[in-house]
């Protein structure tokens, strides 16, 4: 069934929220934890704490405090996040607008950047375009690597492709620029590289058991009491999104 969580909603959250349907819409503010397994997702409003959101369509144009982690299919990112941001998807777009203050890491088919993005960033994807200013330290594995006339780099940039990046004639590229060239993105050394210096493969297990263990309870027992949340909270590790990119890419 559809959740919708707003001012007019008859149920009002109060401390963590764990949230399973087809669609989600939320635009209130969610005092605890947010996770959210659903066909499509809408997210808005203020999230005190960290969100996990497992979706097929997600759209952010919220606040998160604490630290996001997105996966799903069609990924929209325009709000603010004050922590770390892990996105998991097959078209990644962060829009004009999106605010990322904490560390990046991106995992897709296709993602663009059309926002100023200063914090560190990891990205691994077929296609990438920056179409705005990177100014943190930046670190890129694609087949293609697309600057457009309004990309600007002016951070350390590392990038590992099969051929040079494109530059359109407005770009402007003034920081250090490492240009690793490899066969195919599938080159097992790079991979290694990029994922595992940023996860811990067992602490991953662990979270994506219990948080399947946990929605189960939803599903087949319709019982969620505060002990199985407290318990879900203390072992979860706040990562689906970095259990889904162990299992995609890790061997």
């Amino acid at each position: 069934s559809d959740v919708f969580i707003n001012p007019d909603s008859e149920y009002l959250p109060e401390g963590n929220v764990y949230i399973a349907g087809g669609r989600s819409t939320i635009d209130f503010s969610i005092p605890g934890d947010l996770s959210i397994l659903s066909g499509e997702s809408e997210l808005g409003g203020v999230m005190e704490s960290d969100v996990v959101v497992g979706s097929g369509d997600i759209n952010f144009t919220g606040e998160i405090k604490g630290d996001a982690r997105f996966a799903g299919g069609d990924i929209v990112i325009r709000g603010l996040v004050h922590g770390d941001t892990v996105i998991v998807g097959g078209d990644v777009r962060i829009e004009d607008g999106a605010d990322l203050r904490g560390e990046i890491l991106i995992a897709g088919g296709r993602v663009s950047i059309d926002s100023p993005i200063s914090s560190n960033i990891k990205i691994v994807s077929g296609h990438v375009v920056v179409n705005s200013l990177i100014s943190g330290k930046t670190e890129i594995t694609t087949q293609q690597l697309i600057f457009t006339d309004k990309a600007e780099m002016t951070g350390h940039l590392s990038y590992y492709a099969p051929s040079p990046a494109y530059e359109s004639a407005g770009t402007k590229i003034t920081g250090k620029v490492d240009f690793n060239q490899i066969t195919a993105i599938k080159d097992s050394n790079v991979f290694k590289k990029v994922v595992l210096n940023f996860i811990n493969f067992w602490i991953l297990l662990q979270f994506v058991t219990t948080l399947l263990v946990s929605f189960l309870l939803v599903y087949i027992f319709k019982v969620f009491s505060q002990r199985v949340t407290d318990y879900a909270v203390s072992h979860f590790g706040k990562s689906l999104l970095f259990g889904i990119f162990t299992v995609i890419f890790v061997p």
